[in-house]
């Protein structure tokens, strides 16, 4: 891995998480980037039976930063997703309360 690829990685996952607008969206990213993480696991056991200390490395600095992004991501959506509900919650209300005065 050169360095600098990691850093410019986790700003785009980051970034793609942050252009989301729902909760589903999130998870979306959130469910790729655990596909991205079970990839780089595979490469990395490859890497230690090969001995490839240099694939290790740049595995593990990968694995750190998808992990990283993948909790960002599940975190954001999360809280999205709390946020949609009570929104939905709100609405319910609002149109309730509405529905009384007609």
């Amino acid at each position: 891995m050169k360095k600098g690829v990691g850093k410019m990685t986790l700003k785009l996952d980051i970034n793609i998480v942050r252009n989301c607008t729902t909760s589903g969206q999130m998870f979306a990213v959130a469910e790729d980037l655990s596909h991205q993480i079970s990839d780089i696991e595979a490469n990395l056991k490859r890497y230690e039976y090969d001995y490839n200390w240099e694939g290790i490395e740049a595995a593990l600095k990968s694995l750190a930063v998808k992990r990283y992004a993948h909790k960002f991501a599940y975190d954001a959506a999360s809280e999205q997703e709390e946020f949609e509900h009570e929104c939905e919650l709100s609405a319910e209300i609002t149109n309730v309360m509405l529905a009384d005065r007609i």
